[in-house]
């Protein structure tokens, strides 16, 4: 079918590029190449539910103010771009402003990002 195009989603669904509405697992997202995931509707998750080499935009830091000014301090902001390097067991390396940055999955799981696989 001319227009249509199929690609495998990121959890081996399929996901539809039909113009300007993207269909994946059924559900419409307006089609918007040049911004983030989270301006077009896709769920964000904890950083843990990326994959090694996925790219990321933080949505916010949940916990407590003590844990939230910790993970400011090593540069998770709002706003700001992240993207997972390793993870071994409940350990997680974090690339963010170009610093790699180890936490466990405790710490990890605060982190709420806009993945950037629906749009890749």
């Amino acid at each position: 079918m001319p227009g249509v195009s199929a690609t495998f989603g990121y959890f081996s669904g399929c996901s539809f590029d039909l113009g300007q509405i993207k269909l994946i697992y059924g559900l419409a997202f307006p089609k918007i190449m040049s911004e983030t995931a989270s301006s077009a509707g896709a769920p964000p998750c904890p950083i843990t539910m990326c994959r090694v080499g996925e790219r990321a935009t933080i949505s916010r830091i949940s916990g407590r103010e003590e844990t939230k000014r910790f993970l400011a301090g090593l540069g998770f902001l709002a706003g700001g771009r992240v993207s997972v390097v390793s993870r071994s067991g409940d350990s997680f390396i974090l690339d963010v402003k170009g610093s790699k940055i180890a936490i466990d999955g405790s710490m990890a799981s605060r982190i709420v990002v806009n993945p950037e696989r629906f749009f890749q």
